[in-house]
């Protein structure tokens, strides 16, 4: 038994939240599987102001965490006290990308695509760029049908309306660490992943591009605002059925928040130690090209087996000599040597390289 209960008190507010008594809000996963286990270490840091994990920044002198939307810089002031201990700080530190979430969902793409599961459109789209090296194309050398499109697109759920609100709402109080004069159906699109006619079919008379941000605050002034801005946002991403396309948006959004507010930090003078961020992006555009290579390479090795199949039926293919001059098609037809070399080489020449 204890002496002061008041410690060891716990209030259950949700089956995946809890808030102790300093009001802070904890996030509890069941690690049962390694996605599970991955968000959890994600989400270890709490936001000293609204209690929600995945934070942006770090205040180098307490250690203290915090959201970018969170962090009190201003256009006009920096940062020069902790707004959790209230100790003196004047630098921050920028937080690196973490990928074991988006690991793991390229790790379960990459396991329906080799098993031939699909689904409803929009998840066999998420498999498709998070595993491009397997989806690309299909037996027949052509494409394999999914859009792989980056942006999203498809019906908003009610979590997805009142978080889009949210961000609104912010956007026109100029509460947010975001560029002066970025346009309303810019940011929108760009921080929930959607594309432009998605939004402007959803708020037909809401004027998105004709609405531009100005900046006041910088940041969400009033920590219950703020809480509930984090409460909207994670309940947006957990009603997010599929599990890969949920560690997407996660990943994504994160990403945009934190370019937001390092454009947003230079631009007003805010002292920032951006190394380990800057160092998670060039992972990250060195996994994006490893991505777009391989995907290059399987398209590529799925127009060869097609050449070679057209090779051994010359009753039905299209042969090129050496020279590249005639070109001889029909029965009876024999293939030159090196046939199938000259037809890959000329299909390069005409794809400009793209295959």
């Amino acid at each position: 038994k204890h002496s002061n209960l008041s410690c060891i008190i716990i209030l259950l507010r949700s089956p995946n939240k809890m808030v102790t008594t300093n009001g802070m809000h904890q996030n509890i996963y069941p690690a049962v599987n390694g996605m599970d286990a991955a968000v959890q270490q994600q989400q270890q840091d709490i936001c000293g102001r609204c209690g929600y994990g995945g934070c942006d920044v770090r205040v180098s002198s307490c250690g203290c965490t915090l959201h970018a939307r969170c962090t009190p810089v201003t256009p006009n002031n920096q940062m020069t006290t902790c707004p959790r201990c209230h100790r003196s700080s004047v630098a921050l530190l920028l937080l690196p990308m973490s990928f074991l979430e988006m690991d793991e969902a390229r790790k379960a793409a990459a396991a329906l695509s080799a098993s031939g599961k699909r689904g409803k459109k929009r998840k066999s789209a998420t498999i498709a760029r998070l595993n491009p090296e397997v989806s690309a194309v299909d037996e027949n050398g052509s494409g394999s049908g999914n859009d792989t499109s980056d942006l999203r697109t498809g019906r908003w759920t009610t979590e997805e309306t009142a978080f889009c609100d949210k961000l609104i709402a912010k956007f026109e109080v100029g509460e947010l660490p975001i560029a002066d004069g970025i346009k309303l159906n810019d940011f929108l699109s760009n921080m929930l992943k959607s594309k432009q006619s998605r939004l402007t079919k959803k708020m037909k008379n809401a004027k998105l591009s004709s609405r531009t941000f100005t900046p006041k605050a910088g940041y969400i002034m009033d920590a219950a605002e703020a809480r509930e801005f984090s409460e909207l946002e994670d309940s947006f991403i957990r009603s997010i059925s599929c599990s890969m396309e949920r560690a997407e948006i996660r990943f994504h959004m994160q990403k945009e928040w934190r370019e937001q507010f390092s454009s947003f930090c230079v631009a007003v003078g805010q002292q920032m130690n951006a190394d380990a961020w800057l160092s998670s992006v060039e992972e990250m555009d060195r996994r994006t090209s490893q991505a777009r290579d391989a995907a290059r390479m399987a398209r590529r090795k799925v127009m060869m087996g097609y050449a070679l199949k057209r090779d051994m039926n010359p009753g039905n293919g299209i042969f090129i000599d050496k020279s590249g001059a005639n070109v001889s098609s029909g029965a009876g037809s024999p293939p030159p040597v090196g046939g199938t070399e000259d037809f890959m080489s000329s299909f390069v020449s005409k794809s400009g390289g793209n295959i």
